[in-house]
């Protein structure tokens, strides 16, 4: 045997011992799988559980449609005197109309804006180089703070 003389023989012996283990795990793992089924789920079966949780729920319906209203309570006179004590919510300023257009698109000219707002006003004590009104060069930008 000069072919193995330069391995260590404990070498030698440790991988036998691995290649044996490996072979015998190999050969169980044949014997013990059942021959002729396939492990992979190709189809599923009705388990007792589906039926069961089916039966409920036509159940459940059934008791549902079954199940009478009594209207008598809104013609009684203790219902009838109920108040409506709610608050009515003024109406809020709408924002543009599509919030996803771009703003040059449904833009509106800086004049046709001044038009629509209200001139500001100067309060008392206040020059009047304080406020001045917006360039007509500018690009309406659709927003109201600037």
């Amino acid at each position: 045997m000069q072919l193995f003389d330069h391995v260590n023989k404990h070498t030698l012996i440790a991988s036998g011992a691995a290649l044996l283990i490996l072979v015998g795990g190999f050969v169980y793992y044949l014997a013990t799988e059942e021959s002729g089924t396939d492990n992979a789920v190709t189809s599923l079966g009705e388990s007792p559980l589906e039926g069961t949780l089916g039966r409920e729920l036509l159940l459940t319906l059934a008791r549902l449609r079954s199940t009478k209203l009594d209207t008598t309570i809104f013609s009684d006179p203790v219902f009838s005197s109920l108040k409506d004590f709610s608050v009515e919510i003024a109406p809020q300023p709408v924002g543009r109309r599509n919030p996803f257009s771009s703003f040059g698109a449904g833009a509106q000219p800086a004049a046709a804006a001044a038009a629509k707002t209200p001139a500001p006003t100067l309060p008392k004590g206040t020059a009047p180089k304080a406020l001045t009104p917006p360039a007509e060069e500018e690009e309406f930008s659709g927003f109201d703070i600037d």
